[in-house]
């Protein structure tokens, strides 16, 4: 996306892209009038206008789009390689799903494999509070409660198995299920993985 933006400006600043045709030009020592100036200023703001425009256009159609479930299954301890690999198997050059890129996703009616739960990268943090341990701000609304406060806080409640490297039933790691619904389980369990482009 960052190269996307580049590419546009270098394209808007090029000369051929850039070509505006200002109605009045005007030589040292010229009188010059303040409807000729606003005239000048006019060209130049609906030329900024279109512009804008094709940039908005552009970058509007850049929205990462949820794929669907891989056909591989691994436990949470696999590697984000691996991961990566099963999304590139079911759509070339997809990568993991963000939880906020799946909420986000306009719908997909080709979306694959929706039959299960997928491994999801829970990008928002948690929010802590006494026993009561709740994933916030999450768009596709994780949430659990604990009822053991000593358990409260520990990476054990990453979401992320790990940093993905922990296939044991103690960690835990972010899912959605066939109806694009939030969860956790145990990285011991063998999931699909989500997967966006």
């Amino acid at each position: 996306m960052k190269y996307l933006t580049y590419t546009l400006f270098a394209i808007l600043l090029s000369a051929k892209a850039f070509a505006v045709e200002i109605p009045n030009q005007f030589e040292d020592g010229q009188v010059t009038s303040a409807s000729q100036m606003n005239e000048n200023f006019q060209a130049l703001k609906a030329e900024l206008e279109a512009q804008r425009a094709l940039i908005e256009a552009t970058l509007g159609n850049q929205k990462v789009v949820f794929q669907g479930f891989s056909a591989e299954s691994m436990d949470g301890g696999q590697g984000l390689l691996a991961m990566q690999q099963a999304c590139h198997n079911l759509v070339a050059g997809s990568h993991v799903c963000k939880d906020t890129e799946i909420a986000l996703s306009p719908y997909n009616p080709d979306a694959q494999n929706l039959e299960g739960s997928a491994w999801v990268l829970f990008e928002l943090g948690p929010s802590v509070s006494g026993a009561d341990y709740t994933l916030q701000n999450s768009p596709i609304s994780f949430r659990r409660i604990f009822s053991q406060e000593s358990n409260i806080g520990q990476s054990y409640y990453d979401r992320g198995c790990g940093s993905w490297n922990r296939n044991t039933s103690d960690w835990r790691g972010a899912i959605v299920d066939s109806q694009l619904k939030g969860n956790d389980v145990p990285c011991s369990t063998q999931q699909k993985v989500a997967c966006c482009k």
